[in-house]
């Protein structure tokens, strides 16, 4: 049976998440509260998360990896400035090519989120510029090259002047729909809490707020639709739960392919040969 105190919990819950002038933010602090009243530290954890952003020990729901998305760069040619210039990721050799061409994680806190979005549609944008991650330093050994290459195409004059070239960044174009996505994506797996719940509690009335709360977090947040075994206990106490479920064993994690990218880059000759393709494709475009 739900708790008063829960169940009004519940309705502002759904009821703000039904209406999309409510922030998010403000409908998973009430989660948060719905977590601790329920004991389900499983709810509190995934709302808090979402509130205050994903960190380095807490690996992204997959709601949250969105992409790939196309990569350009802006630059000057001379005089002329050049922006928006789509980089053909068949022209960067590995591993390079895999950090860009990688789905994108959004770890920032959902309210982060939301204000990117505001900002690009109040600018009349339909995307927005996401700086991956080795960029300042890829940006950083391009540009070393391109003067390296200048040197030896003009001689020591160049040292006086700089470079002919110069790329200022590299960045991914992400679509506004994949920010709108993930906001949507929270928003319904609020309503979707808030709907199993109450399946719950209709199908088993005996069954105590933590224990509905605990079974529609499992569903809803960790994606274990697994059977819930109720047993009332023949004394009359209350009744008792057990679900059941597969255990899973957790694999040491490979390196991500931006820390793959912090190696290469460390071997800096290594990452010449790498550049000198770049390079190579830039000086085609630039028709130099």
């Amino acid at each position: 049976m739900i708790s008063k105190r829960a169940q009004e919990l519940l309705n502002e819950i759904e009821a703000g998440a039904l209406d999309p002038s409510t922030d998010l933010p403000t409908i998973l602090r009430k989660c948060v509260a719905l977590g601790g009243l329920s004991e389900s530290r499983d709810l509190s954890n995934w709302a808090s998360r979402e509130l205050m952003g994903y960190d380095d020990d807490h690996e992204l729901p997959p709601y949250r990896v969105v992409g790939p998305f196309p990569v350009q760069l802006d630059a000057m040619s001379g005089s002329n400035l050049v922006t928006g210039q789509s980089v053909q990721l068949a022209n960067i050799d590995e591993p390079m090519r895999e950090v860009l061409g990688m789905a994108v994680p959004f770890a920032q806190p959902i309210a982060q989120i939301a204000e990117i979005l505001d900002n690009a549609r109040q600018s009349g944008e339909d995307f927005v510029r996401l700086t991956p991650p080795g960029a300042g330093e890829l940006v950083s050994l391009l540009n070393y090259r391109i003067l390296e290459d200048d040197r030896r195409k003009y001689g020591a004059i160049i040292d006086q002047h700089g470079a002919t070239r110069r790329i200022d960044r590299i960045y991914w174009t992400a679509s506004t729909s994949a920010l709108v996505s993930i906001l949507d994506r929270v928003r319904t797996m609020v309503v979707q809490l808030v709907s199993e719940v109450r399946l719950e509690a209709a199908s088993n009335g005996e069954v105590d707020t933590a224990a509905l709360v605990a079974r529609a977090t499992d569903v809803v947040i960790n994606g274990n639709r697994n059977k819930v075994v109720v047993n009332v206990l023949d004394h009359g106490s209350k009744a008792a739960t057990s679900i059941r479920g597969n255990a899973s064993v957790d694999s040491a994690p490979a390196d991500s392919s931006a820390k793959r990218f912090s190696y290469w880059l460390i071997s800096f000759p290594g990452a010449i040969v790498a550049i000198g393709i770049i390079v190579a494709w830039l000086h085609h475009w630039w028709h130099l």
